[in-house]
């Protein structure tokens, strides 16, 4: 009976050995994408003069363009990564 004890026991501990490392590899990959206090005070600000423009009517199938303009105020980088259309 007493084998069982100590195999039982032995895997109980490797158990919580890998829990372990999984915790701690976790933490690291969730520290690594957390950012930093620094980037957080460098945060980008957008600023857009003329948020919304409404075209005039134009003949079905007429290709339509307009520029907006959109200024960062902020101390980090700015990065638009979608544009939405109304």
């Amino acid at each position: 009976m007493r084998p069982y004890i100590v195999l039982i026991a032995t895997v109980i501990a490797l158990l919580g050995c890998t829990y372990g490392i999984i915790a701690a590899a976790e933490n690291e990959h969730i520290a690594a994408k957390a950012p930093a206090i620094e980037e957080i005070a460098k945060a980008p600000k957008a600023i857009i003069p003329e948020p919304k423009f409404v075209f005039d009517p134009v003949v079905d199938g007429t290709q339509i363009s307009h520029d907006f303009s959109i200024k960062n105020t902020g101390d980090g980088p700015l990065a638009i990564t979608r544009v939405k259309t109304g």
